[in-house]
């Protein structure tokens, strides 16, 4: 996300990075996106999530992983805490599990446009997590019953040694009044599947990830597969 895309822009996927072209692999069209506020001489303000939601249909998406994953996400929501185990399925690393080891982090991202600073970020130990590409997963818990498979988090960035993951109801409720539909239970089917885990779990070729560094210096976010990192944890973290 540099704010360079436009509403109505096409969605592909496989992505181009992975040899789709557009209009041929084209699944929906970008509908809207949080716009990021980067940092300015020695003001940073606040980003929460790093996020987008795209026009599609049914016949392009499914609520699935693919048959190596863990599986559909259950519905609802869970709040991430301290020690939660966790699993992701990723464009570039496929199905991994970790545990939350910082919750309501402030980390500095910095992008090719400049530095963006976010908080209330979820931290996900250890960095073998995610790699670049895997941006755009759905973090879901990992435990059994009525608590197994629940979204908790958006991936975004990442380094050698954490993953970072928007706080899902924050993503959630940020696109709450983007969702078309005009009665209102169009809108409530829409977020339903959102909360079901379909954002992004079926699309895998999802776009650079970041590397993550501490605030103090900046993070860094570099395209995929070229992730590096230096100096202490992101603040949050133990």
């Amino acid at each position: 996300n540099r704010n360079d895309a436009s509403r109505g822009d096409d969605i592909l996927q496989p992505g181009r990075v992975d040899g789709g072209t557009d209009p041929a692999n084209s699944i929906g069209t970008l509908h809207d996106f949080e716009r990021l506020r980067f940092c300015k001489a020695l003001t940073c303000l606040d980003n929460r999530i790093d996020a987008a939601i795209a026009l599609t249909s049914s016949d392009n998406l499914g609520t699935s992983t693919p048959a190596d994953g863990y599986g559909e996400p259950r519905g609802g929501t869970k709040s991430a805490t301290l020690g939660q185990a966790v699993q992701k399925y990723g464009r570039t690393t496929g199905l991994t599990a970790g545990l939350v080891s910082g919750i309501n982090a402030t980390i500095n991202v910095n992008y090719d446009k400049g530095t963006a600073r976010f908080v209330d970020q979820i931290l996900i130990s250890d960095g073998r997590f995610s790699q670049g590409g895997d941006s755009g997963s759905l973090v879901v818990t990992q435990s059994s019953g009525r608590n197994d498979r629940r979204p908790v988090g958006l991936l975004f960035a990442g380094s050698n040694t954490h993953t970072v993951a928007n706080q899902i109801d924050l993503v959630l409720e940020r696109f709450r009044d983007a969702l078309p539909g005009e009665p209102p239970e169009v809108e409530r089917g829409l977020l339903d599947r959102l909360e079901a885990g379909v954002l992004g779990v079926r699309l895998r070729r999802g776009g650079a990830h970041g590397a993550a560094r501490p605030p103090r210096p900046a993070l860094a976010r570099r395209p995929a597969g070229s992730l590096a990192c230096t100096g202490g944890p992101p603040d949050g973290a133990p």
